[in-house]
């Protein structure tokens, strides 16, 4: 993070309300820390600190606070490779200066800033690694509860070893420590200035924020109550200690461990919302992660949000000084909501009900509109307010809308405002959503735009149109198969995109009978040679058994044991740069097709899917690393099912799917793609 030096030292001046040359003290007493140092705690702890301001980039301040995980524990001598290059200058530095430091001098500075609980982690994992006896094997009989019990008794023992150390480094002559005292002091005092590093880092990171007057409520509590600009509720800051607890390093940097509770709360009328809040080691520190947040509150215009209403709305009619981020609500949004509502058995009834107006009664959604709003986390209007009372496609709603910073499209609007044409009174959503559709389809038969924007959000029409739509099980498989939550691939228009999805999802269903039929037709002979056995399960795992050869339409003798009906797939796309990842495993025994969730490169569709390359032998291509000089692939990343068949269940055979990304070659030589994986030389 490119933040100037001075900058850094100016907000760490601000934040801890002191001068330069009064940081060290300062930041100890803001990170919770009261007690007097050594006299050469501050000046090495000050040099600490400059190596973080003057570091070129600001390290990541959880990158060291934590250090403690790696530093000592794996590798004491290394510069940790988790660690980015800031993070792992300031350690390199910290460490030779901690190094340099005399026996006395460096035990009196871990005592002045080391909590003895982390001493004490140390010197347990350095006495563990000193002991020339330590056993750490497990008996393989064991059972879990005798391995367990044997695990708590070795970690009472290094704890009861370590408390006995500590009193020696403690009490005894640095000629008098046992091997382990050196390394351990090391370590807790490496661990607590980046620690105090990290606080420093974590300060210097944010905007400085205007000063505030917090007032003392209690012994142990302290409040700071602001109306922010258009607000009609204020915002309330509170800081609490809590009874303290011993420090402990269990990974968690000095920002959110600690005594000291802070909470951020809406106090709106009719409810307090709480908006941020955590735990911290210093009341200094929580005060001031509370006022980041409503800093944080200031910048946002509206003030952020909550069920999906910006805290302060916004007149529709007067822009503000700054454009609020508006969300806008899809078709593929409300549409995936409603088929929520929808139980999977076909034959349960819907037992809900839902009235047309008005949207809110005694602060609960009653009308269809306002409960599909409601699902997705936008605002719909209360009792008392006027848009309760008015229809979706109303100016009124619009403005209500407006005034929180959400816009509906225009196949939205009509399907929302449909759910009221079937009648004032209570209705189930089966009727409500055949109205909606209706209330749509009129719209898509008079306006271009919303049919284009129809294709863009839910696909284009089935074979029989969107009228097929009507029936809730035909929208569910629609869905289904367009997969409205995802990252749609750039390059490819509604149409491009379907054909390609259609691709994918009957390239799946082939290959994996393929490998189902290829599984039956291997089953192990129990007097076959191990080699032989061994060799062949390789030659298959390496094979990529072809969808198009014919076999698929014979009729084999273990097809009574295949899916019935057969596996079907769905298809969604999100951009990734690690491509070799798969995300597919299914069974039989769920409801449903398999759902494959396909990862792939953000030019992906105009390098692959618009070239025809998507799928190559019935197996979607994530990746092409090389082409032969017609363009055509030649070695290519694809996804490879993987199936086996587990023991009968009840009356029939439960298949488990899953799949992997594999790195194939392609043979073009017989005219259609072929994939192959060539054996090693030797291969028999």
């Amino acid at each position: 993070m490119s933040i100037a030096p001075s900058t850094r030292y100016q907000r760490a001046e601000t934040a801890f309300d002191c001068h330069r040359e009064d940081l060290p003290a300062a930041l100890m007493h803001f990170a919770g820390q009261e007690r007097p140092p050594h006299s050469q705690a501050l000046p090495l702890l000050a040099r600490t600190l400059a190596w973080v301001a003057e570091e070129p980039e600001l390290p990541d301040w959880l990158e060291l606070a934590r250090i403690w995980q790696w530093f000592g524990r794996i590798d004491p001598g290394g510069d940790p490779d988790v660690l980015a290059l800031p993070a792992r200058s300031v350690l390199k530095a910290v460490r030779e200066q901690v190094a340099a430091l005399d026996e006395v001098t460096l035990r009196g500075t871990v005592l002045a800033l080391a909590p003895r609980s982390w001493l004490l982690e140390a010197l347990a994992d350095a006495v563990h690694a000193h002991a020339p006896d330590r056993d750490d094997t497990v008996d393989p009989a064991a059972t879990l509860s005798d391995r367990m019990e044997r695990r708590q008794a070795r970690e009472e023992f290094w704890a009861t070893a370590a408390e006995h150390e500590a009193q020696a480094v403690i009490a005894d002559p640095p000629d008098a420590w046992g091997p382990a005292a050196r390394t351990a002091l090391t370590c807790a005092l490496v661990w607590r200035l980046t620690a105090l590093a990290a606080v420093f880092a974590h300060v210097a990171s944010e905007p400085t924020t205007p000063p505030a007057a917090w007032q003392q409520t209690e012994p142990e509590r302290w409040q700071l109550t602001e109306l922010l600009p258009g607000a009609a509720a204020p915002v309330t800051l509170e800081v609490t200690k809590h009874p303290a607890t011993p420090q402990k390093l269990i990974g968690l940097p000095l920002a959110v461990e600690g005594p000291y509770g802070w909470t951020v709360t809406w106090d709106d009328p009719a409810t307090r919302i709480h908006l941020e809040g955590g735990q911290c080691a210093g009341r200094p520190y929580a005060q001031w992660q509370a006022l980041q947040a409503l800093h944080t509150l200031r910048r946002t215009p509206g003030g952020a949000r909550h069920a999906g209403r910006l805290l302060i709305p916004v007149d529709p009619a007067a822009p503000g000084p700054e454009p609020i981020p508006v969300r806008t609500v899809g078709l593929d949004q409300v549409l995936a909501a409603v088929l929520d509502r929808f139980p999977n058995d076909p034959g349960t009834p819907l037992t809900s009900q839902w009235v047309s107006l008005p949207h809110c009664r005694h602060g609960e959604p009653i009308s269809a509109a306002a409960a599909i709003l409601a699902a997705l986390d936008a605002p719909y209007p209360t009792s008392a307010e006027p848009a309760n009372e008015t229809d979706v496609d109303s100016p009124a709603f619009t403005d209500f809308l407006t005034s929180h910073a959400i816009a509906l499209t225009l196949t939205t609007r009509a399907y929302l405002a449909g759910l009221a044409g079937s009648g004032p009174g209570p209705d189930a959503l089966t009727s409500r959503h055949q109205a909606a559709m209706r209330s749509l389809l009129a719209l898509l038969h008079t306006s271009e735009q919303a049919a284009a924007q129809a294709r863009a959000e839910i696909g284009p029409p089935p074979a029989d149109g969107y009228r097929a739509l009507l029936d809730p099980h035909r929208l569910l498989e629609h869905l289904r198969f367009h997969a409205p939550h995802e990252d749609r691939p750039a390059g490819l228009d509604p149409d491009q995109l379907a054909t390609v999805r259609r691709q994918i999802c009957r390239g799946m269903a082939a290959v994996t009978l393929a490998h189902m039929r290829n599984h039956l037709a291997h089953q192990p002979d129990p007097d076959a040679d191990f080699k032989d056995m061994v060799r062949s399960a390789v030659r298959r795992m390496n094979s990529f058994p072809d969808p198009d050869s014919g076999l698929a339409d014979q009729i084999g003798p273990g097809d009574h044991l295949l899916p019935d009906p057969p596996i079907r797939y769905t298809v969604s796309f999100h951009t990734c740069d690690d491509v070799d990842q798969v995300d597919l495993i299914y069974s039989t025994a769920e409801p449903g097709p398999a759902h494959l969730d396909l990862l792939v490169p953000a030019d992906w569709g105009p390098t692959i899917a618009a070239r025809g390359q998507a799928v190559l032998a019935g197996r979607p291509v994530t990746g092409v690393l090389h082409r032969d000089q017609n363009g055509r692939p030649t070695t290519v990343w694809v996804v490879e099912v993987e199936a086996v068949r587990p023991a009968p269940s009840g009356d029939r055979t439960v298949w488990h799917v899953a799949a992997r990304s594999k790195l194939a070659n392609v043979d073009w030589s017989r005219g259609h793609p072929q994939l192959f994986t060539p054996e090693p030389p030797d291969s028999p």
